[in-house]
């Protein structure tokens, strides 16, 4: 695959993936909001797997890159077009439901807990 196909893939499962996750939040959807992110990533991943990697995610982009499985020049593009489409994904929950919420550490966790988990 060239270029280009695998960094769309990267922006639209990383987009499907941020949108879901942030329409779930908002719309206050706590019984199924793990079933309907989990079957958005399996779309996802089968969809365009086979295209990029499937890694929507700059941290799994930067994994990759550490072990040696991916070339680091491809994971930072990778990790450049994750972010953006994930900012464009947060932009787009955010004009749908018309409010934003701010992602935090839980009560006793501080932002190096919440990096090193992720």
């Amino acid at each position: 695959m060239s270029t280009v196909e695998r960094l769309v893939s990267e922006g639209l499962g990383t987009y499907m993936l941020v949108f879901t996750v942030g329409c779930n939040v908002l719309g206050g959807s706590p019984m199924f909001a793990a079933l309907s992110i989990a079957a958005a990533l399996m779309v996802s991943i089968y969809a365009l797997g086979a295209v990029s990697g499937g890694h929507f995610n700059p941290a799994v982009s930067f994994t990759m890159g550490t072990k040696g499985h991916e070339a680091w020049i491809d994971m930072g593009m990778y990790m450049a077009v994750q972010i953006f489409a994930g900012l464009l994904a947060a932009f787009s929950y955010a004009m749908v439901y018309e409010k934003t919420f701010n992602l935090v550490p839980g009560a006793g966790f501080g932002w190096v807990e919440a990096g090193t988990v992720e």
